[in-house]
């Protein structure tokens, strides 16, 4: 799976500092990847590249890469082995930082507890899962108040696929029981 960051660099600037004229030619940049990692389940090991393209006689240097995994709150850092690889002219640089995944970058997994849904990037749109037990319907409700999607849950605990029409944003999702009693949680999907 590839994740490109094209707009954001593409001959941005000139012959000067990222960082601006007269300033430090170093610059430290963050690439959000985390829709990446729903590609990997099931994996054990697994490799993410940076690829630099460059189409200018222009030189420069990736002094070092590194994976940030925020799951467990505190920051763990999985360092590339690779350091200060060289830029090539006119050609793909490819820096890669290697991990398991098992240990790694996948989010730890909290047990599901009634009336709380889960919901991530996957399968090319959105995903939800909650305790469905007992659950006749699930409805996704905008902000705005508006039914945006209604649907028959899959089993309790199973991954849900939302329609493609339901995009990043804050939603209800309700929860209507065989007994016409029913529950919401907010849920957002970035």
């Amino acid at each position: 799976k590839v994740r490109s960051f094209q707009k954001q660099f593409t001959y941005a600037g000139g012959d000067l500092p990222m960082s601006g004229q007269n300033a430090s030619a170093t610059i430290e940049i963050g690439l959000d990847v985390t829709d990446l990692l729903d590609s990997l389940a099931g994996a054990q090991e697994a490799s993410f590249f940076l690829v630099v393209q460059s189409k200018g006689a222009n030189s420069g240097t990736v002094n070092s890469m590194s994976l940030m995994d925020y799951s467990a709150g505190a920051a763990n850092e999985i360092k590339s082995t690779q350091t200060n690889v060289k830029i090539n002219s006119n050609a793909k640089t490819y820096v890669k930082v290697a991990t398991t995944v098992s240990t790694g970058i996948l989010k730890r997994a909290t047990p599901l507890t009634a009336g709380r849904v889960e919901a991530r990037r996957g399968g090319g749109g959105y995903q939800i899962r909650g305790l469905w037990k007992g659950t006749e319907a699930i409805e996704v409700i905008g902000v705005d108040g508006k039914l945006k999607a209604s649907f028959t849950p899959a089993a309790g605990g199973t991954w849900q696929m939302l329609p493609r029409s339901i995009g990043p944003g804050t939603y209800s999702i309700r929860s209507i029981g065989r007994n016409g009693a029913s529950e919401s949680s907010p849920v957002t999907l970035r």
